[in-house]
Order: structure tokens, then sequence, then C-alpha cells
């Protein structure tokens, strides 16, 4: 529950996220990033996210449209060109 809460808080009260926009979640595997993936999506948000590991195959899992692995990949330079 308080990982939609502030879910819900962060990307609608606080950002005011609009449908087609872009959003990076740093962490995007956590409780928080992978409920900020769900509901950014049914939002029509683009999302861009940071996991290793199986996190990996998590944030795919939700949905998310590019899934960076930050332990192989630059995600400073990725994200700079992906936003």
């Amino acid at each position: 529950m308080v990982a939609i809460g502030t879910t819900q808080s962060v990307l609608v009260d606080v950002a005011q996220i609009q449908q087609g926009q872009r959003l990076f979640i740093q962490g995007a595997s956590g409780a928080v990033g992978s409920a900020m993936i769900q509901m950014a999506k049914a939002m029509g948000v683009y999302v861009i996210g940071t996991a290793s590991g199986k996190g990996i195959d998590l944030i795919k899992n939700l949905g998310i449209d590019e899934a960076i692995d930050y332990k192989n990949q630059d995600f400073t330079a990725l994200v700079k060109m992906l936003m």
C-alpha cells in the first residue's frame, strides 16, 4: 500500500506526469519503482528504468519501454540519449 500511495503522490501530485511524456526511474525493480512502471504505463507514459540481474527481467515483465542494466551499461549516457 505504501508503494502505491508514494507512486500516486510522486507521479500525479508532484510531477503531474501526462500521457506521452518520458519518465526515468532509478531503481525500477524496487517496490516503488515497480509500482511507478505500472501506473505510468497505464497513463500512457514512455518509461525508462534501471535495474540489474533478475530485476531486469522483472521490469521487462512489468512493461517498461527501456530497461537499462546499470551494472553493465552507462545509464547516464543512455538516459540522455533516450530522453
